[in-house]
């Protein structure tokens, strides 16, 4: 049984134990708030139930992540639109007001913050990516390298590194597979690495849609270098790929890679590349299957 399969078992087993605290606490906290006693108890038990909640979501995600992995990932699916992601653009563009924008904005940091740092298994993967790409941000073996490009949407934004890098970084590296590390906070940045003929394939991590990147100073939308005869092996994907624009995979690389035409989440991006390096054939020089 491989590393990420025992971890797997190891969350299972976090999940049922999450479970049980749950069912033990759920009684006492009904029996509170039906009689409407507030205390410093109440209060202590709803927020353990809270941050509970959050840790059995967090890891239920994980465990359904690997049963719904892409094993098909080599054939990109036709574009499909997302119900959730139309209520949030709807969301997105009714007028607010100022305050209420402020407290979105620092509402959308704490949980951020909380969902990278605070829950299991997502709080693990988001640290070992950050110490693994500073640890070996680089390993040009060759004239052309693979760019593991980790796109935060806003500067604080650190759930990045918890998208699957770790995997790609410690494959990759003991492989002796040329690669490096890019941090882009800017579509200056991410557009300057499309015109760089040393990389070869991208694997893009952060927000986005099926045909689109978001960074902090915007989006960056794939269409508009459709014309600019720009070539790469292999396009990854791992934003949403919701929407029914074209993938940066279709607009550069004749569709090998990765895209698929879900709202993706950092559990399964996990599993889809577990997949997919699966097909690397580091026994011929890690060709690509």
């Amino acid at each position: 049984m491989d590393n990420d399969k025992i971890f797997l078992v190891f969350t299972f087993a976090y999940f049922l134990i999450i479970g049980y605290y749950l069912l033990i606490i759920s009684p006492f906290l009904v029996i509170l708030i039906n009689y409407g006693i507030v205390s410093w108890l109440s209060i202590t038990l709803l927020v353990i139930y809270i941050v509970l909640l959050f840790q059995l979501f967090d890891s239920g995600i994980f465990i359904v992540g690997y049963f719904k992995r892409e094993k098909n990932w080599r054939n990109i699916p036709d574009p499909k639109g997302s119900f959730l992601a139309d209520v949030f653009a709807w969301w997105d563009r009714r007028k607010k007001p100022k305050f209420f924008k402020i407290i979105l904005y620092y509402t959308h940091y704490v949980l951020e913050m909380f969902l990278a740092f605070g829950t299991f298994p997502s709080a693990y993967f988001t640290h070992k990516g950050r110490k693994l790409s500073r640890l070996y941000p680089e390993n040009r073996t060759c004239q052309t390298h693979d760019a593991f490009v980790l796109a935060p949407s806003t500067p604080w934004s650190k759930s990045v590194y918890g998208n699957g890098i770790d995997l790609l970084i410690s494959f990759f590296h003991d492989n002796g597979f040329s690669y490096k590390c890019y941090l882009c906070f800017s579509k200056q940045e991410f557009e300057k690495l499309l015109f760089d003929q040393t990389v070869s394939s991208i694997w893009i991590f952060g927000h986005g849609a099926r045909g689109l990147a978001k960074f902090t100073d915007g989006s960056f939308k794939y269409s508009d270098i459709a014309e600019k005869n720009i070539s790469k092996d292999y396009i990854y994907q791992f934003h949403c790929n919701h929407g029914f624009e074209k993938s940066l995979a279709e607009i550069v690389s004749n569709g090998r890679g990765y895209a698929n035409n879900k709202l993706n989440s950092f559990e399964k991006n996990h599993w889809d590349i577990y997949e997919i390096l699966k097909s690397f054939d580091c026994d011929n020089n890690c060709l690509r299957s």
